[in-house]
């Protein structure tokens, strides 16, 4: 799901793809959706494992929620988790900035070109 701090280093989204509540489950570190900016296509992992139960179809009208507000009106979906030891295998604060300092990182356009990380 999304942070302030990756919201606000992402790009302005056009469409988010989520499961439909009920009828999903999700795995932990898997993809369970997509969100599109203009110029890149992204799959959405989820930290946790469990059965969606409430998805933000707000969303699907206003995506830009996801940068604007990710605690309040731009959370994805809500999911009723399965495994609490999984919480184990979570970052820490720190683990995540250094992890969103790279994810963001600028990159030479030869870096692009030949998709280096």
């Amino acid at each position: 799901m999304a942070s302030r701090l990756w919201a606000t280093r992402a790009a302005s989204f056009f469409r988010i793809s989520v499961p439909h509540r009920g009828f999903a489950t999700v795995k932990q570190n898997k993809a369970f959706g997509a969100i599109n900016s203009v110029n890149k296509s992204s799959k959405i992992y989820t930290p946790i494992s469990g059965k969606v139960v409430q998805v933000n179809t707000k969303l699907k009208k206003f995506p830009r929620l996801v940068n604007e507000s990710p605690y309040e009106d731009g959370w994805i979906l809500k999911v009723q988790m399965k495994d609490s030891n999984e919480l184990n295998n979570l970052m820490d604060s720190d683990q995540y900035s250094k992890f969103c300092e790279t994810a963001f990182r600028p990159r030479s356009l030869l870096d692009l070109l030949f998709n280096r990380s």
